[in-house]
């Protein structure tokens, strides 16, 4: 009611409190408590969703105990996708205090819901370059442009991330890229799902489309990165983490690695360590050779006269729900999976 000009309450608020999301570690001591973290894929559908808003979680519990999200006869997990993709639109359109994409609850300028709409298509994030003219940072706008653009930013700014690139020695002829997106799950989620279903919002009984369920799954890929972004930052002294980092490289395809993963203080080369992830929502889409030749390349172009990588140095993981009876073996990396990560303590990670 404060952010709706149709309110007597309008504009009266002192103060606007962030609180943040739960870190993955209370997400997965959460999780364990209540049995989710026994259906990893189901698990990260709902951290797509809710990313670490409890709120959200403890509605998902409450609606899961009255059988509002109707369990599949089939036990098909897709089947239970679109289920709970049907109980939270209709949670979300009929409440949008509850929902991060609503116009009026986030008091977004017709700009600034335009670009929210456009980086929410984006899970992985847009180059900056892509939205400079939101930014004003090609100096190409009139002076109504600029300020136009500023006030934009200053909106979103607490719902972006900015995806900075980890730094490769000079004269490499490589061109790092710098992305931003949109920093909560929740946020990205609805932004991109809801607008499937605002044409007809009353009519529950139609089916769930098909583009609302591969919406769904491309985020989920997304969002499995996240969480592992987070776990290496909360485990194993790795402080300084990044996900979905790209190269463009001269004359051959651009370097893209999910995760990377350094420790942010080092006071010797020697004690110096680095932890790549590749990460798949299905475990059958991992192609190991290219994987690990990125790696190898990434490690290549990242060595320089200073410091001297050993093999006990460098960690590479294999990244997925649930690998099941499908784990690879290999001496050169290990495959992790959420529940690994939820039982994990430091020593899993490095």
């Amino acid at each position: 009611m404060m952010y709706d000009s149709a309110s007597p309450m309008y504009q009266r608020v002192l103060s606007d409190l962030r609180l943040y999301p739960l870190p993955a570690p209370a997400l997965f001591e959460m999780a364990v408590e209540r049995g989710w973290i026994n259906c990893p894929t189901r698990f990260l559908t709902a951290y797509t969703a809710f990313g670490g808003i409890p709120r959200l979680w403890e509605q998902l519990a409450k609606a899961q105990n009255q059988g509002r999200i109707q369990e599949p006869n089939d036990g098909n997990d897709d089947s239970w996708r679109m289920n709970f993709i049907r109980w939270l639109i209709n949670k979300l359109l009929t409440d949008a205090g509850e929902s991060y994409f609503q116009k009026a609850y986030m008091s977004l300028s017709d700009d600034a819901a335009e670009l929210f709409a456009y980086l929410a298509k984006h899970p992985n994030g847009v180059r900056w370059s892509n939205v400079n003219n939101f930014f004003n940072h090609d100096g190409k706008l009139t002076d109504e442009e600029r300020r136009g653009a500023d006030t934009t930013y200053w909106v979103l700014r607490r719902h972006l991330d900015i995806i900075e690139p980890v730094l490769l020695p000079e004269g490499k002829a490589v061109q790092p890229v710098q992305k931003v997106r949109i920093k909560e799950n929740a946020a990205a989620f609805e932004a991109a799902i809801i607008p499937l279903f605002l044409t007809k919002i009353n009519e529950w009984a139609r089916p769930v489309p098909k583009t609302a369920l591969s919406e769904l799954t491309e985020r989920e890929g997304s969002a499995l990165e996240r969480l592992t972004k987070e776990c290496f930052e909360h485990a194993g002294g790795m402080d300084l983490a990044y996900s979905s980092v790209e190269y463009v490289l001269p004359d051959q395809d651009n370097l893209e690695i999910d995760v990377v993963a350094e420790p942010e203080f080092e006071d010797t080369a020697s004690e110096h360590s680095i932890v790549l992830c590749s990460c798949k929502r299905n475990c059958r889409r991992h192609v190991v050779h290219k994987t690990m030749a990125d790696f190898d390349l990434y490690l290549k172009l990242r060595r320089d006269d200073g410091a001297s990588w050993e093999d006990h140095n460098v960690f590479r993981y294999l990244v997925s729900p649930d690998w099941g009876e499908n784990k690879i073996q290999s001496s050169k990396f290990k495959c992790l999976d959420i529940a690994d990560m939820a039982a994990s303590d430091e020593h899993q990670w490095t």
